[in-house]
């Protein structure tokens, strides 16, 4: 459980970048937080870090310059303050499986599941 809040300019790591993971990463980061969102594909990471734009989900919105995105787990988790999870209920047991040994215990998760 976190006590304290984190400060702005934080990191945040997003679990997605559907729309639901972009929509929250987007409302994070324009609240003055550092946020890394974690993606499968190396095309929607290579966007969203040059052009601030997510091709796959709310393309016709130019994202925060506070909100870069890795397909690197470790790069995504790394120095996070909290994890927002936004991957599908269905899909979030062989998600988090291989990601266990690298989130840290004390680390608050917020899952936003749904599906």
């Amino acid at each position: 459980m976190v006590s304290v809040p984190p400060a702005a300019g934080a990191k945040i790591c997003v679990f997605g970048s559907g729309t639901f993971g972009t929509a929250l990463g987007t409302v994070i980061a324009r609240n003055g937080f550092a946020v890394t969102m974690l993606t499968r594909r190396p095309e929607v990471a290579s966007s969203i870090n040059e052009k601030h734009i997510n091709p796959g989900a709310l393309p016709e919105y130019q994202l925060p310059a506070l909100l870069s995105a890795t397909t690197s787990a470790k790069e995504a988790i790394d120095g996070a303050a909290i994890i927002v999870h936004c991957i599908p209920v269905q899909s979030t047991e062989p998600f988090l499986g291989p990601l266990r040994d690298l989130i840290p215990e004390d680390i608050p998760i917020v899952s936003t599941s749904k599906g």
